[in-house]
């Protein structure tokens, strides 16, 4: 059931992207590329004092809108690859998990005017393509350990530069609990740190 909302939620995005475009009166809708890298962690509730971790450095990538709603107000839809995970250390032994997600954030941008800043919150569905666990030199998918939807908020800034580049820093706090096999309080959630360049045609 949860798994069934959340698809009726990104499809609810996608038909709120639609109506956006339709209405765009104010300047034409600008298309673009980015690529770059998340810090991501999980963050595992109740926490254990036998496990230790770190973050795991993923890659995103994929492709972005701008759908002007008022002079400095906008609505950015992006579809991204996105490499999230975490590395845990328990009795010396450390375990690499390496979740592979496509992701549909939907994100209202304000642009501070007279400058290239612009700030942006929203909500993002994930769907998992892959996930895997190494230990050793030793791999093996973990796909019955996670479910394979995911829901999070985005909040963050980018910067626009010369030539349709553009900087971009944002946090992704995971508000779903992922594991399958969880019970009582006990949860698991993603969050990440994404630094990205990207292009505007």
């Amino acid at each position: 059931m949860k798994k069934l909302k959340l698809y009726f939620l990104g499809a609810s995005m996608l038909l709120a992207v639609n109506l956006f475009a339709q209405r765009s009166t104010t300047r034409g809708v600008s298309y673009g590329i980015k690529a770059g890298i998340n810090i991501a962690n999980i963050a595992i509730s109740p926490s254990d004092a036998t496990v230790s971790q770190k973050s795991l450095v993923g890659f995103n990538a994929g492709v972005f809108a701008m759908i002007p709603v008022a002079e400095s107000f906008g609505i950015q839809p992006e579809l991204l690859y996105s490499g999230l995970g975490t590395e845990a250390t328990t009795g010396g032994v450390s375990v690499k998990i390496k979740l592979d997600y496509l992701t549909l954030p939907v994100l209202a941008k304000y642009q501070i005017s007279g400058t290239g800043l612009g700030i942006y919150v929203g909500p993002q569905v994930g769907y998992m393509l892959s996930s895997k666990a190494k230990a050793g030199g030793i791999a093996a998918d973990v796909d019955d350990s996670f479910k394979k939807a995911d829901f999070s908020g985005i909040g963050g800034v980018d910067y626009a530069l010369p030539l349709g580049l553009n900087l971009s820093a944002r946090y992704q706090l995971g508000l779903v609990n992922i594991a399958k096999e969880a019970s009582g309080d006990e949860s698991a959630k993603n969050n990440a740190f994404t630094l990205s360049v990207g292009f505007s045609f």
